[in-house]
């Protein structure tokens, strides 16, 4: 695994806050237009290769998504998760990460990549 993270780029991060503007939209939830305009999305691939999405969005948005006494859950997670995976925008935010992988660490999975690190210990004829 890598010794770094992988920050996903602005524009699949933009695409994914999209998708969960949408997600707000659909249910109503746009009243003046505060927690529409906050969303916000952060996303990287840990050093373990694991996916993190982290969504910034007005206060609020926690008690529309869980739920209080007197409000029912909406459950805008769930639904921004299954968005992400029937659009393909999981699939995408993985190839770039995949295609990162391929730059960074010279090939993913022991597919040879045409050159030899210098710090390998096979031989190049190894290597292919």
């Amino acid at each position: 695994m890598p010794d770094k993270e992988f920050k996903l780029k602005y524009k699949i991060r933009n695409k994914a806050a999209q998708t969960l503007k949408r997600v707000i939209k659909e249910d109503a939830l746009i009243d003046t237009g505060t927690l529409y305009e906050s969303i916000r999305i952060n996303a990287k691939f840990t050093t373990e290769g694991n996916l993190r999405i982290e969504i910034l969005a007005a206060y609020y948005f926690g008690f529309l998504n869980n739920g209080t006494i007197s409000i029912e859950p909406y459950n805008l997670v769930r639904q921004f998760n299954k968005r992400l995976e029937s659009e393909g925008i999981i699939s995408e935010m993985y190839a770039q990460y995949i295609e990162w992988l391929r730059i960074y660490m010279g090939g993913v999975g022991g597919f040879y990549s045409g050159s030899t690190p210098a710090n390998s210990i096979y031989p190049p004829e190894l290597n292919r």
